[in-house]
């Protein structure tokens, strides 16, 4: 399992920039759009809450699960965006080789 496991974060970033004051997957993906549930909650605070999961509430159960659930779905987010650049890029390119 653990060979099909890939951190793609330096696949992202060899080939796009993003104007955001951070690198994080949150700050990228809400410059791309994407709209977090759990804007207030990191990864540290959601690890920190997971890991005392004797002691959460409901609510706060909640929180994580749509916090990684938002995470799964950001980095989605960043990948089909940067495929529709990539991909607008490629027609931009081939319509100026034609001219």
């Amino acid at each position: 399992m653990a060979k099909s496991i890939r951190d793609i974060y330096f696949d992202i970033h060899s080939c796009m920039a993003f104007p955001t004051q951070g690198l994080k997957l949150k700050d990228i993906a809400k410059w791309c759009g994407f709209k977090w549930r759990q804007s207030q909650m990191d990864g540290f605070e959601a690890a920190t809450l997971y890991g005392s999961s004797g002691n959460l509430t409901k609510a706060a159960k909640r929180e994580v699960i749509e916090y990684n659930e938002d995470d799964l779905l950001a980095l989605k987010h960043v990948l089909l965006y940067c495929t529709k650049m990539q991909e607008l890029e490629s027609v931009g390119t081939n319509a100026s080789r034609s001219l």
